[in-house]
């Protein structure tokens, strides 16, 4: 028999009543438990939110409190456990965790053309990571002297779309072949980049990241020589040495083009930005080969490459000229 607190006998209505919410706590409990099991589970995220609806207060806290802690020690156990060096930078491993990051590269440089769409021509330049006397690292070209532009230059393979391309990884593979010789059998993409704007804007470079299979021989590359005056391979280590780090400022200038691409102003004299430069033996690394280095090496190394740069930000208004 219930007791009251004055320690008389409780009235039969009081003892049905504290029966009903004593069942009602024990059903509310029992269902607690029973969730909690669900939540450990594999239900969807979207049920467990109404799930969390459906339940007391009290017991919608305790759940929330235990979807959280399923949710965090589920990416704990889904994030990758091994930290990568410069020895496993091409491992399977470190090319799961780059395609994952490309997700959220934002662009070097966001622009709107003022021009017919037209106008605008693609291309694509092949980041080929490499294994070159055991340490991974990264081909470049020499530009050939015959060139009527950037001639002598350090670049990427690669070159101009075509309408026999499907897309612009295919272009960077058919270009990297035509001016090295390169194996396309023995690539394997990781991925494409977000596009850059060319110098003059008429052009957009998409950056392709891949890895060679096996030990390159660079003296096995049969070279155009029209296009390529030499290969060179720096170790990624070497670049990320913060010795072989600089970087340079520039103070921007209006770039107007020819014909109907003079729509197009790219930024007032008063502005200025600050780009990466690379040293690798006698060699120097600069302008966009640099600013797709940069973002290729904070992509595959992570906290190996220590730059003062940090994220290039080279955003700016537009202005069209005119008419």
């Amino acid at each position: 028999m219930l007791m009251g607190v004055t320690n008389r006998p409780c009235l039969c209505g009081i003892v049905r009543c504290a029966h009903h919410n004593l069942r009602q706590r024990t059903t509310q409990i029992q269902t607690y438990h029973s969730n909690r099991r669900l939540m450990h589970g594999g239900t969807t995220w979207v049920w467990k939110t109404t799930l969390c609806r459906r339940l007391p207060p009290m017991d919608r806290k305790h759940l929330q409190m235990t979807a959280s802690q399923h949710l965090s020690s589920s990416a704990t156990l889904s994030a990758p456990q091994e930290e990568i060096t410069f020895e496993t930078i091409l491992s399977d491993e470190n090319k799961r965790q780059c395609q994952a990051r490309l997700l959220n590269v934002k662009p070097v440089r966001e622009f709107k053309w003022q021009g017919k769409s037209t106008d605008i021509e693609k291309a694509a330049v092949l980041v080929l990571l490499c294994m070159v006397n055991g340490k991974p690292s990264i081909l470049f070209t020499e530009r050939s002297n015959q060139l009527y532009m950037h001639r002598g230059e350090i670049s990427f393979p690669g070159g101009k779309a075509d309408d026999t391309d499907l897309h612009l990884s295919h272009t960077a593979l058919r270009e990297a072949e035509e001016e090295i010789g390169l194996c396309r059998e023995k690539v394997d993409i990781w991925g494409e980049m977000l596009p850059v704007p060319g110098r003059k804007f008429n052009i957009t470079i998409t950056p392709v990241v891949a890895c060679y299979s096996g030990e390159l021989d660079l003296s096995s590359l049969k070279l155009n020589r029209h296009e390529v005056e030499s290969v060179f391979a720096p170790s990624i280590e070497t670049l990320c040495h913060a010795d072989n780090n600089y970087y340079t400022r520039f103070r921007a200038r209006e770039m107007m083009t020819k014909g109907t691409l003079k729509k197009y102003r790219e930024m007032s004299t008063s502005e200025t930005f600050t780009l990466p430069v690379y040293v690798a033996g006698n060699r120097r690394i600069w302008g966009l080969t640099a600013i797709v280095l940069h973002q290729v090496l904070r992509l595959t190394a992570g906290g190996l490459y220590k730059s003062k740069l940090g994220s290039l930000d080279l955003q700016h208004k537009t202005k069209p000229t005119s008419t």
